[in-house]
């Protein structure tokens, strides 16, 4: 039942584990860049896409499973003033870099880029934003049913689920897709179901735990990710989220069964965990150092020869470098509060 100690919005509790999951994620984004910026790769083996099929769907399975069922307007605010107001802010900064790099008119850039569903590559902030939006919204309405049952939370978010693909599917082909473009509805619709999954994970915690964190649905949920993803990962909309649902579930699975491993005992644990809890400024500064080291020539030359482990190797060192170089401009910033307030978030 949502009582209120259930309704009411407390900071959670870190768990190192899901700090290291975060840390985990940040890096395979980083790494996956790396082979598309870097070294201008558009297609690449079987081994190197399977980060790709779940890195950002993990993102916000964690999202969900850090937000309560019921979402009030402090944290719509907060959500606000740290993740998207710093997200503008590094958009309006990263498009004045380019401007300048590339003789771009800094204009027809800021046009180009939110005309994008990409966003210039800082859709992420700004979907969790939206999905939170919605979150916050379908809580006030469910505020108004005067019902004490949880399931009426989880049909409300299952049924703007519903509309929000309704409503895409209507913009796609009707209107242009002026709501895909603008207001990113295609990704949207796409990663919303995974938060939700998370918000569930997250209100029947005990539960949820119980059935997820053992070895046999670990295994299960990896080894099917990886056959579904191998032989239909262009199977649709739905069978797209069935693959990436499950990757998301193994892979925290695989952290939440190995949780001494991954805490703050040990060196590792303690580094990836560090990562964990920077991940919004290294989401929003790795951009700039994409842009610098970039290596397509050699990408190409790479593929030609069929040297995909070395390729691995350099990606992997590229990608520890970036996050470090983050990592150091983050801790310069942060001696300047207000500054880092406003760029990087809190």
């Amino acid at each position: 039942m949502l009582t209120n100690e259930t309704c009411k919005e407390t900071v959670n509790p870190r768990i190192e584990y899901i700090d290291c999951l975060r840390g985990f994620a940040m890096f395979l984004v980083v790494f996956t860049h790396v082979l598309g910026y870097c070294f201008d790769l558009k297609e690449v083996v079987f081994p190197l896409r399977i980060p790709g099929a779940f890195h950002s769907y993990l993102f916000f399975f964690i999202s969900g499973l850090l937000t309560p069922l019921m979402v009030h307007t402090r944290s719509f605010v907060n959500r606000f003033r740290f993740i998207l107001l710093p997200t503008l802010v590094m958009f309006a900064l990263y498009g004045c870099f380019l401007s300048i790099c590339n003789n771009q008119s800094l204009l027809s850039y800021f046009v180009q880029g939110l005309q994008s569903e990409w966003k210039s590559g800082y859709w992420f902030p700004f979907v969790l934003f939206l999905i939170v939006s919605i979150h916050c919204v379908l809580s006030f309405l469910f505020s108004l049913l005067k019902t004490s049952s949880d399931s009426w939370m989880v049909l409300l978010l299952s049924g703007g689920w519903l509309l929000l693909i309704t409503l895409k599917n209507w913009d796609w082909f009707h209107n242009e897709a002026f709501l895909c473009q603008w207001f990113s509805l295609r990704l949207l619709v796409n990663y919303l179901p995974i938060y939700i999954l998370g918000v569930i994970g997250k209100h029947w915690w005990i539960l949820f735990n119980r059935f997820v964190v053992n070895y046999w649905v670990m295994t299960c949920c990896l080894i099917c990710f990886l056959i579904l993803f191998y032989l239909f990962r262009n199977g649709g909309y739905y069978f797209g989220l069935l693959i990436s649902g499950l990757g998301s579930v193994g892979v925290y699975a695989l952290f939440a069964v190995h949780s001494r491993a991954f805490s703050t005992n040990n060196k590792i644990g303690r580094m990836i965990s560090f990562v964990g809890e920077k991940t919004l400024p290294i989401y929003l500064l790795h951009y700039f150092f994409l842009f610098v080291i970039n290596f397509p020539t050699y990408g190409v030359r790479i593929t030609e020869n069929g040297q995909w482990i070395l390729l691995t190797f350099i990606s992997i060192g590229i990608a520890i470098l970036i996050v470090g170089l983050c990592l150091v401009v983050n801790s310069l910033l942060e001696k300047i509060a207000p500054i880092h307030r406003i760029m990087l978030g809190k």
